[in-house]
């Protein structure tokens, strides 16, 4: 069993070699800021911030605030504000994504801190959703509110004003709790198995189980943005079923050999037979989804509709030339709202043997992972195993 100690020299040998480039790339990740701090200094953008005539008098602060903010220099730093800040949302993204190549035990580059710039607009978007998803409520008030007290000076309007932005913020409090609650039910969950590791004094098991996290959610996120795009390699498919599918299923084998206490090589073993194992589940998944009468508790095509390119359809892209592969893309695109172009696309699978050549692919992980389960011992747990990796070929649900 390891130590604390251990641990934080582990820690610490793998963040010491690139301790000066991660210094470098949180410096790039501030340079908007920085720039922005200075050409508020250099000409005098600075909103007026004196405190001593906010407590004496605060009248007379508001005024001098609000008459800065009116002004052309008010309006420019307002308008430069908004822009640096915008550009530091792709910059921070980057230096997340550069932690995470760290604890994968990858190489790291300043050029990775720029990986997230052409989904500037993306993430502004992402946080302009979230910002929307979390106070909705408040914002409605204020679309509902504001307009009423610029034209109406009445006041009797102001009560009812008043009542309006204390039930929208009440709803605010009740949605959050509401968000919150969810949040916290699976957060327990997680954190519950992680007391539980750790009582057990299985760090590694522990370690295991966190850094899949971001692997499973790597993975997500890797299959919507080629979604979003309609195109994608061999290699793109075979990264993104490994994250979001097969590392769980390989993390759960080298957990179950972790808590049997097998030894690294045994647990190292069982790790890539559930990674094998897992591959050739999610292909075979995808061949379900082409498959008329496969009984999966979903529609058939729908990662068509959702313009998922998987493994059955990749492989006729691969071999197509450029006219046709130009005619199966169009199709993909109108998969939302024609079913012509998904009946169209799910018979060119089918007559072309897109079915056979992926079947013959995740017949491939398989025997890699029942080759993995040579060495055990023939007992009724290896049977299991065996007869899982059947199951994963043989399942129409």
């Amino acid at each position: 069993m390891r130590t604390s100690k251990e641990y934080r020299q582990t820690a610490w040998s793998a963040i010491k070699p690139v301790l000066p480039i991660m210094l470098l790339i949180f410096l790039v990740a501030s340079l908007p800021q920085l720039i922005f701090m200075f050409i508020q200094t250099a000409f005098g953008l600075m909103p007026p911030m004196d405190t001593d005539l906010l407590l004496s008098d605060p009248d007379a602060f508001v005024a001098a605030y609000s008459a800065f903010m009116s002004s052309s220099k008010g309006i420019t730093y307002s308008l430069l504000n908004t822009l640096f800040t915008l550009m530091t949302i792709p910059l921070s993204l980057g230096t997340i994504g550069a932690a995470q190549r760290i604890l994968r035990g990858e190489g790291v580059l300043v050029r990775h801190s720029l990986a997230y710039i052409p989904y500037t607009f993306r993430a502004i978007w992402l946080q302009i959703c979230t910002t929307f998803y979390a106070f909705w409520p408040m914002l409605l008030a204020y679309v509902v509110a504001i307009p009423v007290l610029l034209t109406v000076s009445s006041p009797d309007i102001m009560p009812l004003t008043a009542i309006l932005f204390f039930i929208a913020v009440i709803a605010t409090l009740v949605f959050a709790i509401m968000r919150l609650y969810s949040m916290a039910a699976s957060d327990y969950l997680l954190a519950r198995n992680m007391e539980l590791g750790m009582r057990s004094g299985q760090y590694d098991l522990v370690s295991y189980v966190i850094a899949s996290i971001a692997t499973l959610c790597e993975g997500e996120l890797l299959q919507s943005d080629r979604a979003e795009r309609m195109e994608i390699t061999r290699d793109a498919y075979l990264e993104i079923i490994y994250k979001k599918t097969a590392s769980l299923l390989g993390i759960s084998a080298g957990v179950g050999a972790l808590s049997a206490g097998a030894n690294r090589e045994q647990v190292a073993r069982m790790r890539r037979f559930g990674d094998a194992l897992g591959m050739a589940f999610q292909i075979q998944d995808d061949i379900l989804d082409f498959t008329r009468g496969a009984e999966t508790g979903k529609p058939s095509n729908n990662d068509l509709r959702e313009h998922k390119i998987t493994l059955p359809l990749l492989l006729l892209l691969d071999r197509a030339d450029a006219a046709r592969r130009d005619e199966l893309l169009a199709l993909l695109a109108r998969c939302r709202e024609d079913e012509a172009a998904v009946d169209a696309l799910q018979q060119a699978v089918e007559e072309q043997g897109g079915l056979q050549e992926a079947s013959k692919v995740m017949q491939s992980y398989l025997q890699r992972a029942t080759a993995l389960l040579a060495e055990w011992p023939d007992d009724p747990i290896r049977s299991a195993l065996v007869n899982l990796c059947a199951y994963v070929a043989e399942r129409n649900r």
